[in-house]
């Protein structure tokens, strides 16, 4: 007897692949791993470059040290009361200029021993002394000192120590001085005159008060005279100070401030380089 086979159901029939469709799934499927890939070395790369790249001190002390090859050996002046800037590399020779403190120096040629060097600034050629000169800039001891401006007929600015009290303001005559805390005889004062600076040169004279010497000195592009202003009792020095004397606008500025080896003889030294007219 023969089987009796049941209907079948009719069978599905499957749609053919859509060959279009399937090119743009393995199209979208490669560009996502390429992005994975261009992205996963991207992030590689920043994290090998962020940790071989210089900091920032070592990078400005790397484009430091390219610029002062490039342009030639360069020097910062070391002493707080200025350098002399010289005629001939001699101390006998006579004093052209002043440098200022952490001036930047370009050496153009040097004696024998090397202990002199030869530079020009402000258009002014001399000799300097090695010994008062490092290759490295001296830090700015004033950079968070109080700012003074002074209006008047000779206006100028200064910096001073936060510790020191002032003592004098006088607009009209143009006098500024402050006083340290430490020491009372430490006063530091910038008046403007109009007298003849031979006149006021001659005032620094006075009863117990010797002129011990006197310098040729610059500040700011401005010539005048540096004296030692002695105190004297019983015949002894008790206290030594600095008198700046320079003509500007036909006024007399006169600095007065400890002499150096005074307490605070080094702080007037570095005041003094702040002022600007």
């Amino acid at each position: 007897m023969q089987d009796i086979l049941a209907p079948q159901a009719p069978q599905k029939k499957l749609k053919p692949i859509d060959k279009k469709k399937s090119k743009i799934l393995y199209i979208f499927v490669g560009v996502l791993v390429l992005f994975i890939v261009v992205f996963a070395t991207y992030l590689l790369t920043k994290t090998f470059l962020s940790k071989n790249e210089p900091s920032g001190a070592d990078q400005k002390q790397e484009n430091s040290e390219e610029k002062n090859k490039e342009e030639g050996e360069f020097v910062f002046v070391s002493s707080k009361a200025g350098l002399n800037l010289r005629a001939d590399s001699s101390t006998q020779s006579d004093i052209v200029w002043t440098l200022p403190y952490r001036a930047k120096i370009k050496v153009e040629n040097k004696n024998e021993d090397a202990s002199w060097y030869k530079t020009t600034y402000e258009n002014i050629s001399g000799w300097l002394k090695k010994e008062f000169t490092q290759d490295k800039e001296p830090t700015d001891g004033t950079a968070d000192w109080e700012e003074v401006f002074k209006k008047g007929e000779v206006p100028f600015s200064l910096k001073y120590p936060k510790s020191w009290r002032v003592k004098t303001v006088e607009t009209e005559q143009n006098v500024f001085s402050i006083v340290s805390l430490n020491d009372p005889r430490a006063i530091i004062s910038v008046e403007i005159l109009s007298a003849p600076i031979d006149q006021v040169a001659s005032s620094l004279i006075g009863e117990g008060r010797n002129v011990g010497g006197q310098t040729l000195f610059s500040l700011n592009g401005v010539k005048g005279k540096k004296y030692v202003i002695q105190t004297v009792v019983n015949n002894k020095v008790v206290y030594t100070e600095d008198a700046i004397l320079i003509e500007k606008n036909g006024k007399i500025i006169k600095i007065v401030g400890p002499a150096d080896g005074e307490t605070d003889g080094d702080l007037f030294n570095e005041l003094v380089w702040t002022i600007t007219f």
